[in-house]
Formats: structure tokens, C-alpha cells, sequence
């Protein structure tokens, strides 16, 4: 076993915080179940064994998700958790996590500001925040996120100059702000446009 350890450190370190991640009586029997049947799992680098992917949708996780937990995990890309009943506020250190590629918390609890840090992230190409309780405005410097194609807040208490905010998008494909409680027009510039 303590070889086993060793050989896969990042893994090990997977298991033992995701224990911290999601409380609840469920976690064991879920877990267990859904990565053991490939259905919902994590996946790994080959070379380094480092977590690159967490995907936990549609399982009915109810409870706070502590996403300080998520910090260590450096090569982390892909982070689903959408459909679930998670709980907690979205935390500065997600900022921490630069390999972040997508995020989709999806049909969730979260609430509170979007934190600023979010837009360190400098290789996520897909966020999606919605159906969630996220409050008060975008922060700025969203167009730092060069690389980002899809954001979807839709469903939320988000707020703020609509003109401001997509003045700022640069290279998004898929935007949908409904259900929020944004003003003023949509005027575009042309760079901001495509066919």
C-alpha cells in the first residue's frame, strides 16, 4: 500500500480531500460507485498522475463544497460539478488554480460575489455559473480571460452595465446574462463581433 501511495501521489491526495470537499452520509457509497463505474470520475495525467479532471454531475451531492480543498490540485483543467445541490461561496483561491481550462457549477447553491481572482485564469476557455444565487456585479478585468469562448451566468442575481460588461468580453462565442438583472443597451463594437 504505502508503495502504491508513492507511485500516485496526486491520486491519493484525490481520495483523501474529496472526503473533505463534500460532506454528507452519501459520499462513500457515491464516490465509490460512480468513479468505480467510470460514469462520474477524476482523470489523470498518464506521465505525472496528477488530477487533471473532476467531473461529479447530476449525483444529488447536497452540502458545502469546500473549494480550498481544490487548491493543491495545480494541473486541475476540468472542473463539473453541475446538477447537484451544492452550498458555499466561490472562494478567491479558485483564482489559485491557473491549469483551469472549463468550470461548470451548473444548477447549483452557490452564492455570493463572483470573486475577482476568476479572472486569473488565463486558459479557461468555458464558464458556466448558472442557475445558481451569485450576487452583485462581474468583477472587472474579464479581458484578461483571453481565451474564454463560452460564459453562461444565466440565472442569477448578477448585476451591472450591460455595455460595460460585454465592452470587456473579447473572444466569446456563446454569452447568455437572462435571467440576471443587468442594464442599459447592447450596443457593440465591431471588434467585439463576429459573423
Amino acid at each position: 500500500m504505502e508503495n502504491e501511495i508513492r507511485r500516485q501521489p496526486e491520486i491519493t491526495v484525490f481520495r483523501w480531500k474529496m472526503k473533505d470537499l463534500i460532506q454528507g452520509e452519501m459520499y462513500n457509497r457515491i464516490i465509490d460507485l460512480k468513479l468505480s463505474m467510470g460514469y462520474h470520475q477524476h482523470s489523470c495525467d498518464p506521465a505525472t498522475s496528477a488530477v487533471t479532471a473532476i467531473a461529479l454531475d447530476l449525483l444529488g451531492l447536497v452540502r458545502e463544497l469546500k473549494f480550498t480543498t481544490l487548491v493543491p490540485l495545480m494541473y486541475l483543467q476540468n472542473l463539473t460539478l453541475s446538477g447537484n445541490f451544492l452550498t458555499d461561496r466561490l472562494v478567491p483561491a479558485v483564482g489559485l488554480i491557473t491549469s483551469l481550462q472549463v468550470i461548470d457549477l451548473f444548477g447549483n447553491q452557490f452564492y455570493g460575489p463572483i470573486p475577482a481572482r476568476l479572472n486569473n485564469l488565463w486558459a479557461l476557455h468555458h464558464l458556466n455559473l448558472s442557475n445558481n444565487n451569485f450576487s452583485g456585479w462581474f468583477p472587472p478585468g474579464i479581458r484578461n480571460l483571453q481565451q474564454l469562448k463560452a460564459l453562461d451566468l444565466h440565472s442569477n442575481q448578477l448585476q451591472g452595465d450591460l455595455q460595460e460588461f460585454i465592452s470587456e468580453l473579447r473572444n466569446v462565442e456563446h454569452l447568455d446574462l437572462s435571467g440576471n438583472t443587468f442594464y442599459g443597451s447592447m450596443e457593440m463594437s465591431p471588434e467585439n463581433v463576429s459573423s
